[in-house]
């Protein structure tokens, strides 16, 4: 509601206030945007930051927030870590492999099981574990003395699992110097990357398409299945020791239950069009996963139906070789070594939400009465909101509190709130952040109570009536709602007739239906005079009003608040003023002359 100033009524000393609303026939919808589990949002991702300038970077992971840790391919790798909030500020080891025999291959692969323990993995099969905090010089473990090239998961601190070319896998304790015998799992492929979700389960994926499913414990009798045909896997992940996401050449993505090597969605194709080998994959959730491809690109996918995916060229100077999401909305990309002499990283996080239409708070601003508030909408997809109330008070510019514990849509007025205004902060969220907060119209000023209407002369205009109401009573307000109906009567789904309510004749085999044709609401002040109160016929009412040349139209005045309705009673029929007293008006609109 919006008052304009008041201004004298002519020729007398009541003042006059009108109060200007929009009116439909059908009222208010506010639209509240559902949040879909399937929908992605796009992540913004940041320039490519050179970290390392030796060598490109073999792999990235980050095993909190604001720690990440790299390695890169250069003759004797280098370790980094770094926060990827500031990633130019990488720390580089460049001690962590010295080239001294045995360890002579380059770094390819990384996990860790901790922020405080890593492990990571050269191309001649030896092991280094080290906490990223201070690397130094971890003493390598000899996992495959035939110098095969190895995958790494590590489900926990005592528990490593490797897989190589050959088809085979080693079970190790980061901690110890020993590990397992190799054992073959995989005879027909080459095994290029390795999951674990847990202690007991691993599924490893390959040059054919296969994955395999093994306890590491016993990994003679592993589980095999088919997922993505003769497409070769690069990566692979797994939320959940149900649900594993791999993915690998011509963009290819595959989702599979691991217990059963049953595929729960067919290989998708991202969309995007850069048809890129995709390298590295992680899914922060099980209805969100990100891999990045040769193309420099990222693709953000739901496992559940990736083909609704989104891809984003997030690099045009490196191609991106491996990527860890520590969080849902936070992604850090690494770049291959291939691609340039210095290695970058690129970081995504989901874009917080942005308001598009403030929240707005209903009902009537008097001691003891509700208050509710309607949420504004939102851009990019919030799954979860907070609500503040607060109180505004001062000359001027109001100074605006929070009001403790009034944290919810809904907030009762008290007497502490007389006086003051209210208004409400909304606050949404996603798994990027949390938005500015927006906040609501303020509210009119609360008073102590309700007072009683006083009904005074309406007038009728070509396409409305104006209503003069007062408000008697001391710091009080009226709530006051003006109402323009019809009645329709039908028979056998045909309208036969058009009334005033409380006049419609009843008829065998007809059926009657009430029309709303417009109505205003407004809040009166006490002390305040005569306000006068327009409504206007919406449009069907107009088209009415030219169609039949004379309407008969209800208008109703209610205040709410009270027990008792105040309702206009008998007709007037043609008049271009009326009492309030008289609810039924006719609205006229000459015929055509005949020429």
């Amino acid at each position: 509601m919006t008052r304009e100033p008041r201004t004298a009524r002519c020729g007398g000393s009541r003042r006059l206030v009108r109060i200007l609303l929009a009116v439909t026939a059908v009222g208010l919808t506010v639209g509240l945007t559902a949040v879909s589990a399937s929908a992605q949002v796009p992540f913004a991702w940041s320039a490519p930051v050179t970290i390392d300038a030796s060598a490109g970077l073999s792999a990235v992971v980050c095993p909190a927030t604001s720690q990440c840790v790299a390695i890169d391919a250069a003759a004797h790798g280098n370790e980094l870590t770094f926060d990827p909030a500031a990633p130019a500020g990488a720390a580089i080891d460049s001690s962590f492999d010295p080239g001294t025999s045995p360890l002579r291959g380059t770094l390819d692969s990384l996990a860790c099981a901790s922020s405080t323990q890593c492990t990571a993995l050269d191309d001649n099969g030896y092991a280094l574990t080290f906490n990223p905090a201070s690397p130094g010089t971890p003493t390598p473990l000899d996992l495959d003395d035939t110098d095969r090239g190895l995958a790494l998961a590590c489900p926990s601190t005592s528990e490593c699992v490797a897989v190589d070319d050959e088809g085979e896998e080693t079970t190790f304790d980061p901690s110890s110097s020993s590990s397992s015998a190799l054992a073959e799992i995989d005879p027909s492929g080459v095994l290029k990357a390795v999951a674990c979700p847990t202690t007991s389960q691993c599924t490893a994926v390959g040059g054919n398409g296969a994955e395999v499913t093994f306890n590491p414990a016993s990994p003679g009798t592993p589980m095999v299945g088919d997922v993505a045909g003769p497409n070769e896997l690069w990566a692979i992940t797994c939320p959940s020791s149900t649900q594993c996401v791999a993915v690998g050449e011509n963009g290819i993505e595959a989702t599979f239950n691991p217990e059963t090597a049953a595929s729960t969605s067919e290989p998708g194709v991202h969309a995007g069009g850069y048809g890129g080998t995709m390298t590295g994959v992680s899914c922060p959730s099980a209805s969100e996963c990100i891999a990045v491809e040769s193309g420099g690109a990222a693709v953000t996918f739901s496992p559940e139906s990736p083909g609704t995916a989104t891809s984003d060229g997030i690099s045009t100077v490196a191609v991106e070789d491996s990527i860890s999401c520590p969080a849902s909305g936070e992604c850090v990309a690494a770049g291959n070594p291939d691609a340039v002499g210095a290695g970058s990283v690129v970081v995504g996080f989901e874009p917080v939400p942005a308001a598009l239409a403030q929240p707005v708070i209903s009902g009537v601003t008097t001691e003891g009465q509700t208050l509710s508030a309607s949420g504004g909408s939102w851009s990019n997809e919030p799954s979860a909101y907070s609500y503040q109330w607060e109180r505004c008070e001062g000359p001027g510019l109001p100074t605006c509190n929070a009001i403790p514990g009034a944290t919810a849509q809904t907030y009762t007025l008290t007497e502490v709130d007389i006086g003051t205004t209210l208004q409400l902060v909304e606050t949404a969220s996603n798994a990027g952040g949390s938005s500015t907060p927006s906040t609501s119209p303020a509210t009119g000023q609360v008073v102590s109570d309700l007072g009683s209407p006083s009904f005074g002369i309406g007038s009728v205009s070509d396409y409305g009536v104006i209503v003069d109401v007062g408000c008697l009573g001391t710091d009080a307000q009226c709530p006051v709602t003006v109402t323009l109906t019809i009645t329709e009567t039908s028979e056998r789904g045909k309208v036969i007739a058009v009334s005033a309510g409380a006049h419609a004749r009843d008829r065998r085999h007809t059926t009657k239906r009430t029309v709303e044709l417009g109505h205003a609401s407004a809040t009166l002040a006490s002390g305040g005079g005569i306000y006068a109160i327009p409504v206007s016929l919406d449009s069907a009412g107009q088209q009415l009003v030219k169609q039949r040349h004379k309407l008969p139209v209800e208008v109703t005045v209610t205040a709410t608040g009270f027990a008792e309705t105040f309702t206009s009673t008998g007709p007037v029929m043609g008049t271009r003023t009326f009492r309030v007293g008289a609810q039924t008006v006719t609205f006229h609109q000459p015929k055509p002359k005949r020429k």
